[in-house]
Order: structure tokens, then sequence, then C-alpha cells
């Protein structure tokens, strides 16, 4: 996991740093908001953070998360045939850090596109240089004030200002637009009336375009942010503690519904099974009576059987032993008789 530290503690070296965190490179970074390539206005995003990371994998990952917030739809300037285009892709990813973000190194005064980093690059600015990171809301095509006013401006402008009416105020649609923004963005930590959200709203729409998302996530300023107050007051909290009640006694209901079910499911089951039960001893007791039927008539038939065999009596004993023994002469063949 990539370490970041936020706010760069000065009394602290990179050595240190890169000790604490036990990463390979430790790089010094301030991202940088710029609208087009040759813009002489630059303005830095918050405070500068210390990088820590193994490989160039880990600092674009690090790149793309602190720079998407600010990156919108590319666009892409034709400068031969004078033409721009949002790029087919609509939505950005890390895949297309590149097209929006380069390093610029502060002591050599050169920059550096992202595909061509590698870890010799990042071992090299492991020193404790300043490395800005420049993000390009639209992308890096977008190169001269002119490109950048096409883009805003005109009949085939790309981007669309802040719907105004006629005294150059946003609209109504736009205001409530952006209170159900923020509403959807920091309602869990401030509670307040529809008018101090819309105060917030008609702050932030006084920033760049390109800038309202970036504040939306932001907290309220501090002139604005004690018209707030907490959401967990007394009133908001019984409230909530009410809701979770009726909560809970919806999830009990639902359970003893459940559990109803399942009661009504088992003595199903078991009246079912209980018949089955009974089925079984009565066939049971069926095939019982029939065996013993069949094991009696076995022994009646043995019994018969018994009684029928044939005996010898004293007249045939007396006959067969009155037969002489004679010699069989009828079968003998080619022999002479004597």
């Amino acid at each position: 996991m990539t370490d970041l530290t936020e706010n760069i503690d000065s009394t602290l070296s990179i050595e240190e740093i890169r000790e604490k965190s036990r990463k390979k490179y430790v790089l010094k970074m301030f991202i940088v908001y710029v609208e087009y390539k040759n813009s002489r206005q630059k303005q830095q995003i918050g405070d500068g953070l210390f990088v820590c990371i193994d490989n160039v994998e880990e600092f674009l990952e690090i790149v793309w998360e602190k720079s998407q917030e600010f990156i919108k739809r590319e666009i892409v300037i034709n400068p031969v045939e004078n033409s721009q285009s949002f790029s087919t892709k609509e939505v950005p990813d890390i895949n297309d850090v590149y097209k929006f973000c380069r390093i610029v190194d502060t002591v050599a005064h050169s920059s550096t596109e992202l595909e061509i980093i590698d870890d010799s690059r990042l071992d090299f600015w492991s020193d404790g240089r300043r490395l800005d990171l420049h993000v390009y809301p639209y992308g890096t095509s977008i190169i001269t004030a002119s490109q950048w006013k096409s883009i805003h401006k005109g009949v085939n402008s790309l981007v669309k200002d802040v719907d105004k009416d006629k005294s150059g105020a946003a609209t109504e649609e736009e205001i409530d637009r952006i209170v159900e923004r923020l509403k959807e963005e920091h309602s869990e930590h401030f509670s307040a009336a529809y008018i101090t959200w819309r105060i917030w709203a008609e702050w932030l729409l006084k920033k760049r375009v390109e800038e309202h998302e970036h504040y939306i996530k932001k907290p309220p300023p501090m002139n604005i942010v004690k018209l707030f107050k907490s959401p967990n007051s007394s009133e908001n909290a019984l409230k909530s503690h009410k809701e979770n009640v009726n909560i809970a006694v919806d999830l009990t209901m639902g359970h003893e519904a459940d559990v109803d079910r399942l009661i009504q499911r088992y003595e199903t089951v078991m009246a079912s099974t209980r018949a089955k039960l009974r089925t079984e001893e009565v066939f049971f007791n069926e095939l019982l009576e029939f065996k013993s039927k069949i094991t009696g008539t076995k022994s009646a038939l043995e019994s018969v059987d018994r009684s029928l065999s044939v005996a010898e009596n004293p007249v045939s004993l007396d006959y067969y032993e009155k037969i002489s023994n004679q010699e069989d002469i009828d079968h003998v063949e080619d022999e002479e008789i004597i």
C-alpha cells in the first residue's frame, strides 16, 4: 500500500521518511491546476505531499488518485483542420492519466510526460527536489489561450458555462442542482435550512466551472460553515433514534413472520412423515403376514411329499429274488454264439 503524507514536514529528511515508510522512492510533489499547456496562470491545490512508492505503477496510481477530481472529458484539438471534438471515451480512467497530467521538475526546469517515467527517473527525483504535478482538465492537446477560449465560447463551444439569466446570475435551476449535489456530499455532517445551502451554492457558482466538482467535495468556507449545525442535534438524534427503532420493529416483525412460515413448513413435513410411517408400518405387517402364509404352505407341501414316497412290500421283494441272472445275448454283435 502506498503511503502519503499530506502535509510536508520540513523537519524530516527524505532519508528519514524513506526509512519510516520502508519504500524505495520518496518524492516531494505538489498538485498544480493548469488550464492549458502554455498558460502562465497556475493554481496550486492544497499542500504538498510526500509520495512514498516502490515502482512506477504505484506512482501512476497516486497521480490518478490526486488528479482525477479535476479531470473532465478529454477534448482533442486538430490544428490542421482547425477543429475540436470530445474524445470518444466519455469518462476517463487511470489508463488515460497520461493524457491529462505531466510532471514538472522545478530544479531542472523541465517537464516529463508520464508514459516515459521509469525507475531511474523516480530514483533521480528522490533527492528532495520539488515536483509539480500539472493537471489539465481537458487534456494536454489544448495548448494556447485561443484554443482554451474556443472550447468555451462561440457557437461550436464544447464546454458550457453555468446557466445564467438575463442579469448574468446563475439560474434557479442551476442553483438547485448545486444545492442537491452539496447535500449529497455533506448532509451527513451538516444540517441547515434550504437558504443556507443556497448561500453555499451561490458562493460556489462564482468559481470556474472546472473547479465546481472540487469545491463541492470540500467543506463550506469559514464564513458559511457557522450557519450550519451538526445533524447530531438532540432533535435530529431523537428523530434518528425513532427511525432506528421503527426499522428494528419492522425487521423483528419480518423475522417473526419468517419463523411462523418455518414452523408451518415443519408441521407440514412432520405430518407427511407421520403419514408415511403409518403407511410403511401397515405395508410391513402385510409382508410379515404374507411370509407367514408362504411358510405354512411350504410346510404342508413338504408333508404331502413325504406321504407320497414309494415304499417296498414283502411280495415285491420275494418276486425280485426269484428272478435268475441270464446272459444278454440279444445285444452281442459280430460274435459267434457257442
